[in-house]
């Protein structure tokens, strides 16, 4: 665990945050500015002596996040990875990252995870390979998108991988780069993770170290790590207490979590999850295959109205959503066997004026070699 110096101004609450940066121009939208931010609870008590007793005071074993101690100072740290058996349910965060605790929640099974982060980097970076090594500045004043989740200079999240590389692997060719990215996490901070900083001053060389470290096995572990604490995690906990357990659902929140976050009142899991809960009506607890299904079937149209509203972003990726529709339409709940993707929002449901763009054609899951090539 590593802290790359404390930073003192005044400390503002950690409230969960809408979208993470993503990879490319698929991107969805920003958030509307967060409410005034108010004094971290967590913050009071806590000095800072090193990550491990900052993360232990604060009650976090997972993940990472730039942190006020009781002084309001702060500490870009990186709380721990969780065992196999576990999931990091992480707190996404105004600072752009997420620490929080290991969970014996149900999350998915190995295989079907990678199902589904394959069709997630499908969406996102049409390959079902996760780009580890990808790091470009695509202008979009959040400085270099980076990695298997779009990690961004600007916005605290690739900070905090570079935090868990540098206690993976001390020593490692980014480490140079902290100095720059702390400068750019304080200024975050300071307009309560509502401006992005789009300044590369002290990265130049940036793209050519990420790309060369994508192929670490230790790299690409701490790249895992952030996503599992930012947006896995949270999803797999919403699953869990609905009492939901089909791969599909998890798979299917997922996806949502990492494209459209957790908190926006307009379109946020917690929100969507709020509209499906209102058409579908009363569900067993827990619910049956069935219940879930058909809650499944209405979280998923009111993803995809959303989507619709958003011309310029989600309305030329609706595919995304239309494919889970045709998963649980197929009663394929468990992500079994080979999946094909490419069907449209049009195709799924028709009549609602969606899209028709059928989008990348891949298969994914238990496929015969030949088809997997697709």
């Amino acid at each position: 665990m590593t802290s790359f110096g404390a930073r003192s101004h005044r400390p503002f609450l950690l409230l969960a945050c809408a979208l993470g940066c993503q990879v490319g121009p698929k991107s969805a939208p920003a958030a509307p500015p967060a409410a005034a931010p108010t004094p971290a609870a967590a913050t009071a008590g806590c000095a800072f002596q090193d990550d491990k007793q900052f993360c232990g005071c604060l009650g976090l074993s997972c993940g990472g996040d730039t942190i006020a101690d009781r002084d309001g100072r702060y500490h870009t740290v990186y709380c721990g990875t969780c065992d196999a058996s576990r999931v990091c349910v992480g707190k996404p965060s105004v600072a752009g990252g997420a620490a929080g605790v290991c969970s014996a929640i149900s999350g998915l099974t190995a295989a079907q995870k990678k199902v589904a982060e394959q069709l997630t980097s499908l969406w996102e970076n049409d390959t079902t390979n996760l780009a580890y090594g990808y790091s470009e500045n695509i202008d979009d004043g959040r400085g270099f998108t980076s990695g298997r989740a779009g990690f961004c200079t600007g916005t605290g999240d690739a900070i905090v991988v570079l935090a868990c590389y540098q206690a993976a692997k001390p020593g490692n060719r980014l480490q140079k780069y902290l100095p720059a990215l702390a400068t750019l996490e304080d200024a975050f901070i300071k307009t309560a993770g509502k401006e992005n900083q789009g300044a590369t001053k002290g990265l130049e060389g940036w793209v050519a170290d990420w790309t060369a470290s994508g192929s670490d096995p230790a790299f690409q572990g701490c790249q895992d790590a952030v996503v599992d604490a930012v947006y896995y995690g949270s999803a797999m906990q919403h699953a869990a207490r609905k009492g939901f357990t089909t791969a599909l659902t998890k798979a299917a929140f997922y996806d949502a979590q990492i494209n459209m976050g957790d908190e926006n009142p307009l379109y946020g899991m917690r929100a969507m999850m709020a509209k499906a809960d209102q058409r579908t009506g009363r569900i067993g607890s827990p619910p049956t295959r069935d219940e879930e299904s058909r809650w499944l079937g209405n979280f998923l149209r009111v993803r995809a109205e959303i989507m619709y509203t958003d011309s310029k972003n989600w309305r030329t990726n609706m595919y995304r959503v239309a494919a889970y529709e045709k998963l649980r339409r197929a009663g394929n709940l468990d992500l079994a066997g080979c999946i094909k993707t490419g069907v449209s929002a049009a195709a799924m449901w028709p009549g609602a004026g969606f899209p028709r763009d059928n989008g990348p054609v891949a298969a994914v899951g238990s496929c015969p070699r030949k088809l997997a090539k697709l």
